[in-house]
């Protein structure tokens, strides 16, 4: 049996620093003013770093303010889907 605790289980720890990273990237706490959907794709996003490897709040963090315009962008592409144009 390995060490090496399995990636896609997070222990209390790696879920501490995933709520400390959402608060300080504004995405957590009652000053938040990030929508519903983008906490849960911020939260998404986070724990599939760490699943990949990435284990500091530093790291964390910067992937996190670094996405940000792309998790906005994406909730608004699923929000507001543009009509198909009409084919001529």
């Amino acid at each position: 049996m390995s060490s090496i605790p399995h990636p896609e289980k997070l222990d209390a720890a790696d879920l501490a620093m995933i709520r400390d990273v959402l608060r300080a990237g504004g995405f957590r706490g009652v000053d938040a003013e990030e929508s519903s959907d983008a906490k849960r794709a911020a939260s998404a996003l986070l724990h599939s770093e760490l699943r990949n490897g990435t284990r500091t709040r530093e790291a964390l963090l910067l992937s996190l303010q670094s996405k940000r315009e792309d998790l906005h962008r994406c909730l608004r592409s699923v929000q507001d889907p543009q009509p198909l144009e009409e084919a001529a």
